[in-house]
């Protein structure tokens, strides 16, 4: 099971070269033995830590998501307004995915894998992302600003719709705006999804 993964270092080198494969050529072109081959090690060694491909395919998707939410970490840890906050997690989003070479590829090459995986087969990244999102939430709560459901329930909104994002890139939402524009759309838009009483609003 992927949440009993135990990680060392060639694992890390199956996961990443896992999506440096997907990235390339797509899932019905990448083998077991192109990801060993790609890093480095014997096909013995993968099957040590996988059973097979599924199994090494969600962990490195999964992998994928942790590295989405780590760069959209980073983007925020410094910014103390929590609006301000929560609006750019709303935009480093947004640059992420329009435009996501792995997304591209396997949208185009694999759609019939990627479409139940990020469906139906997945609650794994969504409890992730949710998790990601109730901790960004709850910042809010110090600074007195109320929620218009539980952060739980919020974060799922959320995450429903960065996942409809994610799998249908035409849309009449300005999500091309420069980043300053897009943040002030965010929180005029979004951001009033989830926060009952915002700062605007208040002053």
């Amino acid at each position: 099971m992927v949440s009993d993964l135990v990680v060392d270092t060639y694992t890390e080198r199956l996961l990443d070269a896992a999506l440096g494969e997907l990235a390339q050529h797509g899932l019905r072109r990448t083998s077991l033995a192109d990801i060993a081959k790609a890093a480095g090690v014997s096909q013995a060694t993968l099957y040590r830590r996988f059973a097979n491909r599924d199994e090494l395919i969600q962990a490195a998707v999964i992998r994928a998501v942790r590295e989405f939410l780590a760069v959209i970490h980073e983007q925020v840890e410094h910014i103390d307004d929590p609006e301000d906050r929560f609006a750019t997690v709303f935009v480093t989003f947004i640059q992420l995915v329009r435009g996501n070479h792995l997304v591209e590829r396997l949208m185009a090459t694999d759609a019939d894998y990627v479409l139940p995986a990020l469906t139906i087969h997945g609650e794994h990244m969504f409890a992730i992302g949710r998790a990601f999102l109730v901790e960004e939430l709850l910042r809010l709560e110090p600074a007195g600003i109320s929620l218009t459901a539980p952060a739980p329930e919020c974060a799922e909104l959320l995450i429903r719709l960065g996942q409809s994002m994610l799998l249908t890139e035409a849309t009449v939402l300005p999500l091309d705006r420069p980043p300053d524009e897009l943040k002030a759309y965010a929180r005029a838009t979004f951001l009033r999804m989830v926060i009952a009483d915002p700062v605007e609003r208040r002053a």
